[in-house]
């Protein structure tokens, strides 16, 4: 409604409203918005707004008072009487009364006389009799959909923010509609466009201009504060930030809150997972080895995967009290505030079940290379071949469940085979292995029966 008021008005062209019967209420409206309102003897006006609880706060109210004076239109509004044509005219509401059988041809007359004058004329004095009243279309649009109070998005840019959200731009024509330059408008009509639309795809079809004072007050319902935390380098700062819908109305520097702080984290684990968090990647093994757990022996060992990392409630919490201290990630310990959140008792049991070094037959502890989150493969172990002589059977992590890869390397470190199954590398694979390397490698035991032999990682002639 508030849409076709403002069309109504807009238009170059004057808008006839004819009055045969009843215009009450909304329809007293239009007819108080109306260039011309013909009425017919038998026509009634008035309006009912107060009597169920409603009222027009811009053109039904303030403009009727410019129309028929200010004490005439509280009348109108406090007391809801009806008024006939006659009085309609008195007033200043109506043009002429007519009988009913010759409104159709005085109408027609009226539109004629008017299509014979200049179009550009008559669209200047419309423009210019609305000048003083184009507030008011603003008050209209603003209460009715507070969700569409734009606010330009830089000086002498065509675009503007709605308190919804979405970004429109005015057409590069809008200079004639008074609406180029100002900061705050009321839209009545947004579109998506494909076209000229300052690069944000929806272009402003009809608005108009309102102050800030207004916007504020239209949009009260959509007044709120909230504390922010932003980063800054390697720190979170805060902000005090007033709000209606999308729109800043102000900030203000302030302590980082620590909800504040935890939504800020929360994001940045969803975008980064620990990366920003862990400069050396030392929470990221970890968190690779408990992942390793809660796949293959599940409950209680938690989720650790990039969509589930920002719901750690116990993680978020302490990143999020360290960063509102005043903290540097370089001073944050997440590895420490990673194992903080692991279930307990079987946390005591993280290094039995996943091991950081694995020790093979040699003696020796190997790293072991837990797959990364969104891998679904087995933790690996590389070491010299000569290391697993006497194994039979394939080293595992997760209480036996998970077998290890082993990458079996050369004594000069380079890749020699890959298998999950030692026996059976040993029964197989490892005989043309040996016929290959061995002469390469002379001063190295390449034995005929693995599974019997030694380990060792030195020499033949160190191992005497």
């Amino acid at each position: 409604m508030e849409e076709l008021h403002s069309i109504i008005r807009d238009v170059q062209k004057p808008v006839i409203a004819k009055v045969r019967g009843y215009a009450i209420g909304g329809g007293n409206v239009f007819c108080t918005i109306c260039d011309l309102t013909l009425a017919a003897e038998s026509a009634q006006f008035g309006q009912v707004g107060p009597k169920v609880g409603a009222v027009d706060p811009g053109f039904g109210t303030a403009f009727l008072a410019r129309v028929v004076g200010e004490k005439k239109a509280r009348e109108i509004w406090y007391l809801n009487k009806r008024y006939t044509g006659p009085e309609a005219v008195a007033m200043g509401l109506a043009n002429v009364c007519v009988p009913p059988e010759q409104l159709d041809a005085t109408v027609q007359e009226w539109a004629e006389t008017i299509c014979e004058r200049s179009p550009t004329a008559i669209a200047i004095a419309k423009r210019s009799f609305n000048m003083d009243t184009a507030h008011q279309a603003g008050i209209v649009l603003a209460l009715a959909r507070p969700e569409r109070i734009a606010r330009r998005t830089d000086i002498g840019s065509r675009s503007y923010l709605l308190a919804s959200g979405t970004r429109a731009a005015l057409p590069r024509d809008a200079a004639g509609g008074g609406l180029a330059g100002q900061e705050w408008l009321a839209v009545a009509e947004v579109a998506r466009v494909a076209g000229d639309a300052a690069g944000t795809g929806a272009a402003i079809r009809a608005a108009a201009p309102i102050d800030r004072p207004l916007a504020e007050l239209a949009g009260a319902g959509l007044r709120r504060t909230e504390d922010t935390a932003d980063w800054r380098g390697d720190r979170l700062t805060g902000r005090r930030v007033g709000r209606l819908g999308a729109l800043v109305l102000a900030e203000t520097p302030t302590p980082v809150a620590p909800d504040a702080a935890a939504q800020a984290v929360r994001a940045a684990l969803a975008a980064d997972g620990l990366a920003r968090f862990d400069p050396r990647g030392r929470a990221e093994h970890l968190r690779r080895r408990v992942h390793l757990l809660h796949r293959v022996l599940g409950a209680p060992w938690p989720d650790l995967s990039d969509a589930a990392l920002p719901d750690l409630d116990a993680l978020v919490d302490g990143l999020a009290a360290d960063l509102a201290a005043g903290r540097s990630l370089a001073h944050v310990d997440a590895e420490a505030l990673l194992r903080g959140a692991l279930p307990w008792p079987e946390a005591g049991r993280l290094d039995a079940l996943a091991p950081e070094r694995l020790p093979v037959p040699s003696g020796r502890a190997v790293v072991v290379d837990y797959p990364a989150v969104h891998e679904d493969t087995p933790p690996v172990v590389a070491a010299k071949l000569q290391e697993f002589f006497g194994a039979r059977v394939t080293p595992a992590v997760a209480d036996g469940r998970e077998p290890v890869v082993l990458h079996l390397l050369s004594p000069a470190g380079r890749p020699l085979a890959v298998t999950a199954d030692l026996p059976s590398f040993w029964a197989g694979p490892y005989g043309q292995v040996r016929a290959e390397n061995r002469g390469r490698y002379p001063k190295h035991p390449w034995p005929e029966d693995p599974a019997a032999a030694e380990p060792t990682a030195r020499t033949n002639r160190r191992a005497r």
